[in-house]
């Protein structure tokens, strides 16, 4: 039932679609999966076409059907598009746009309005309230001296960039240490260089925080899937994760273990990805 509804709300993101090519059949949209969504192999598509039909309106065509297929990595749901095993990709604008720009055999197929998403941490809800108000008050500082815009000039507005330089988080001596999972897996937002060194627009985010909080970030790689699991198992201390409307009472199966800091990143444009 939470996965039906996390369809339907998915669903309702995206009903606002303008400049779509028509799909004579059924279409299969491939898409990230969600934090809480943990189910049997995350190697492996979860196929919820059994569950949730999804009317998809598109501007001087029919309403059609559409299947998800949620993956655990970026990388293994290109596969999967490249191998035909579904015909679209759904993702924010930013990222790709990044995609399209370094895989010159993609193209986007569909820009839609989406309902206004943000980035924001999640935490544990209890012990990671005091961690939470401290970011929010890097956050709040961020804004005020201009950084926040800076970094997003810097690290949103060039998607066709095919190099993200890797970014340097300082270590502080006999500071507190910050645990942030990151999937590394979306850039130029989350992303690891092929070094192994975070690079993006997140982990300059987190050196500017570790920065201002006087504490030394470190970043676990966790799969996209397995973010709630990280942060209630204590492995990780933070999550990057997204909210919608701004509103916890509207979250999608929000995570009942998540509290969130304020919004750092805002969008309402998504992309959907195909072959060319």
């Amino acid at each position: 039932m939470k996965l039906k509804k996390l369809c339907v709300f998915l669903a309702v993101m995206a009903m606002l679609l303008t400049s779509c090519s028509a799909f004579a059949a059924p279409l299969k949209l491939g898409m990230l999966m969600p934090g809480k969504l943990v189910t049997g192999d995350l190697d492996k598509p979860q196929d919820t076409s059994d569950v949730v039909v999804w009317t998809l309106y598109r501007p001087g065509h029919e309403a059609e059907n559409v299947s998800f297929r949620f993956y655990s990595s970026l990388a293994t749901m290109l596969m999967a598009l490249n191998a035909g095993e579904i015909d679209e990709i759904a993702i924010s604008q930013i990222a790709g746009e990044y995609i399209v720009a370094v895989n010159p055999e993609l193209k986007i197929t569909c820009v839609g309005r989406i309902t206004g998403t943000s980035f924001v941490f999640g935490f544990k809800a209890g012990e990671g309230e005091a961690l939470r108000n401290k970011f929010n008050a890097a956050l709040a500082d961020m804004r005020k001296d201009g950084t926040l815009d800076s970094l997003k000039a810097q690290y949103c507005t060039n998607p066709g960039k095919d190099k993200l330089d890797s970014v340097k988080l300082e270590k502080f001596d006999g500071a507190e240490t910050i645990r942030v999972a990151v999937t590394g897996d979306v850039p130029p937002l989350d992303f690891v260089a092929a070094d192994g060194e975070p690079a993006g627009f997140n982990s300059a985010m987190l050196a500017e925080l570790g920065r201002r909080m006087k504490v030394n970030i470190v970043p676990v790689y966790v799969e996209t899937g397995a973010r709630t699991a990280a942060l209630t198992s204590g492995r990780v201390d933070c999550v990057f994760w997204y909210q919608v409307y701004r509103d916890a009472k509207n979250q999608p199966d929000a995570p009942e273990e998540l509290i969130y800091s304020e919004p750092y990143y805002d969008f309402n444009i998504s992309l959907h990805i195909g072959l060319k």
